[in-house]
């Protein structure tokens, strides 16, 4: 048998610690939040979970923060400091605007209920 991998291209899309966030706008400023770009406190998780009113447009800002953090993964970069780097360039590169403020939630069930409200 072969030994179990992982792919470490990304970072892991699950955690147990708090998390910090970014909401995702679309449209520019005032628009709909898409989802939340979010990385681990305390382990080397980070991804995007997908606001639950957001649909096609939630799904696609998914699929390009998920590409975005692979690339930092690619540079070496934590979870953390990709995060701050997200807040530092909140401008829209195609899957919506992050705002440049980080909150941070308890854990990663706590977001996901703040994505689907």
């Amino acid at each position: 048998m072969a030994p179990f991998t992982t792919d470490r291209r990304s970072y892991s899309p699950v955690t147990a610690a708090p998390v910090r966030y970014l909401p995702i706008r679309g449209g520019g400023h005032g628009a709909d939040v898409l989802g939340y770009l979010w990385a681990a406190e305390t382990d080397d998780a980070a991804s995007f979970v997908a606001a639950g009113r957001a649909e096609a447009e939630g799904a696609a800002a998914k699929g390009h923060w998920i590409r975005w953090l692979v690339e930092r993964r690619g540079e070496g970069l934590s979870p953390l400091r990709a995060l701050d780097r997200a807040a530092a360039e909140p401008v829209d590169t195609g899957g919506g605007a992050p705002a440049p403020v980080v909150s941070t939630a308890p854990d990663l069930a706590t977001l996901e209920l703040i994505a689907r409200s």
